[in-house]
């Protein structure tokens, strides 16, 4: 194979497809040809199943979470990659341990110094006329949106299927 002896970055499908290859590249042959060094691998199938409500598992597809309204893509995705990690750990390729991105840019969440604007995305009031600080949420549209109150916050982003950019982590919710 053409492969061998290179660098690889598998581009689709799904883990066991994905594993038929990698032990075509990389175990012994006859000629002696060396192992292709898999770098890395990626599939988008999670996120297109997702969008119907189905997750990926070993024994394959699971729609148990189609007519579960309160589930999000990103949920669902994000259960997908819990099955996937769980096979490949079964295959014994897991790290033991995460890689070290030391030197790689972090996450910034949202803070309300990132508002461009004091009127609440859901309600139009003041987001800083309520009690506490105003509510900041960093959607995966790129949009960040304030809100005076946490009702309002939940309310947006369920009618409007919003979902977070990082999940809690780009929720900036105030002290109490």
């Amino acid at each position: 194979m053409e492969w061998r002896g290179r660098r690889v970055h598998i581009l689709g499908g799904s883990p066991p497809k994905q594993l038929t290859v990698i032990d075509q590249l990389t175990q012994p042959t006859l000629t002696g040809d060396p192992p292709a060094d898999i770098v890395g691998l990626d599939w988008n199938g999670l996120h297109r199943g997702a969008q119907f409500g189905e997750f990926w598992t070993d024994s394959g597809w699971d729609d148990s979470g189609r007519d579960a309204d309160h589930l999000m893509v990103r949920a669902t995705v994000r259960h997908g990659l819990g099955h996937i990690r769980s096979f490949w750990e079964n295959q014994g390729v897991w790290p033991e341990r995460s890689v070290d991105r030391a030197g790689q840019t972090q996450y910034q969440p949202p803070t309300p110094a990132d508002l461009h604007s004091s009127v609440c995305t859901e309600c139009e009031d003041d987001v800083w006329a309520g009690l506490r600080s105003p509510f900041v949420a960093e959607y995966d549209t790129g949009e960040i949106c304030g809100y005076c109150c946490y009702e309002c916050y939940f309310t947006h982003r369920t009618r409007n299927h919003l979902e977070e950019i990082m999940g809690e982590a780009s929720v900036y919710i105030p002290p109490a």
